[in-house]
């Protein structure tokens, strides 16, 4: 009988690898909603107010609601888009996805880079699950700041929502910090062959592109289709 890695090692070194970033810096779970739940718990959980867009991912408010986190609303434009601006002096966290959930609107690195060097006290997680599709990811801000977790997750570029994967960056501060959540619930987290499987994903690059360039023809079909 063989448990699981307790740490997902083979997959966080395939991932530190592939991204060109240390191992350490590299956290795996079970679908990115569950390292979101250990995310909300570890770090928002008790620090204050968290800020998230108006328009969003609707578990954002649910896991606020599950840690009884206080929240503060960050309205979006009349376009949809997100301002980060806006963001109040009473805000002690922030969330939100790139590209936005429901809109699909991106923002660039740079101008999320300035707002987490205009505000080193707030913490940043960036939910990256839609970022193969077009925007810009922001996983190379880790090695720069120690306030900001980038999230993503196997289910949507890589269509491979059964298995479970969802996947964190950050210092290693901040990882081993979910590290000691996720194992005061269960140190064998992934099943070995989701991790295998998910491993085998990586390897396969060409498919993944192609895949991801496929949906991409087909979104902006249907949107042409739709301005007519």
């Amino acid at each position: 009988k063989l448990y699981p890695e307790s740490n997902s090692d083979r997959l966080r070194k395939k991932l530190a690898t592939k991204n060109k970033i240390k191992e350490e810096n590299v956290f795996v779970g079970n679908g990115s909603d569950e390292v979101l739940a250990l995310s909300f718990l570890t770090f928002f959980s008790g620090r204050g107010n968290l800020c998230f867009p108006d328009v969003t991912y609707s578990f954002y408010p649910s896991l606020a609601k599950l840690f009884e986190i206080p929240c503060e609303i960050l309205e979006t434009s009349k376009n949809f888009k997100i301002n980060l601006n806006d963001i109040s002096k009473n805000t002690s966290s922030v969330i939100f996805p790139n590209p936005n959930a429901i809109t699909g609107l991106g923002l660039k690195k740079n101008y999320i880079e300035k707002y987490l060097t205009l505000h080193p006290d707030v913490f940043f997680i960036i939910d990256e699950a839609y970022v193969d599709f077009g925007a810009e990811t922001c996983l190379p801000l880790i090695n720069h700041y120690k306030n900001v977790l980038i999230i993503q997750t196997f289910s949507k570029s890589r269509s491979l929502a059964g298995l479970r994967i969802g996947t964190c960056y950050g210092d290693p501060d901040l990882i081993n910090a979910l590290n000691a959540t996720k194992n005061s619930f269960n140190s064998y987290p992934v099943d070995r062959i989701a991790s295998i499987a998910a491993i085998a994903s990586i390897d396969d690059q060409k498919w993944h592109l192609d895949h991801i360039n496929k949906i991409i023809i087909n979104r902006n079909y249907l949107t042409n289709k739709l301005e007519e």
